[in-house]
């Protein structure tokens, strides 16, 4: 069950992106945009358990010194 909210959330990604990008870029030229979107997906992934963790973990943290 873990993996079912990220896999429904980047298929919800490629719908548009399927339908928004070739008129924009042609379909020639598709990996780039395409890309640097996954490379987005890819990042916010990484940075999110980090961002999250620094979150709850916040009011708990005591200053050291």
């Amino acid at each position: 069950m873990t993996g079912l909210p990220p896999g429904a959330a980047g298929n919800e990604l490629r719908t548009p992106e399927a339908s928004i990008v070739p008129p924009y870029f042609g379909t020639a030229h598709l990996g780039t945009p395409r890309g640097i979107m996954h490379g987005a997906t890819v990042a916010s992934t990484t940075v999110g358990p980090v961002l999250c963790h620094r979150v709850t973990t916040w009011p708990t943290r005591t200053r050291s010194r």
